[in-house]
């Protein structure tokens, strides 16, 4: 797994796997939310929330759920 920022500050999380994982879907909303997480400022002041974007790529060779692919369509819509 890659960790990567662009040019305007957004980050990038690019992995590949091979095989797939009992709790594929759990792990991709734990890394994708513990990045979105680490631009939080706990107490500043006139802090207004807004993050960067945040994008995850995939690639796999193996097919995914349907519960899966809902996942991702509703993590790409946040």
């Amino acid at each position: 797994m890659l960790y990567c920022t662009g040019d305007n500050n957004e980050n990038f999380i690019v992995e590949m796997q091979k095989g797939n994982q009992e709790h594929f879907k759990d792990r991709i909303l734990f890394y994708t939310a513990n990045l979105v997480q680490g631009h939080g400022k706990s107490v500043e002041a006139n802090w207004d929330y807004k993050l960067p974007e945040v994008y995850k790529l995939f690639v796999a060779n193996f097919p995914f759920s349907m519960t899966e692919i809902r996942l991702l369509e509703l993590l790409a819509s946040m």
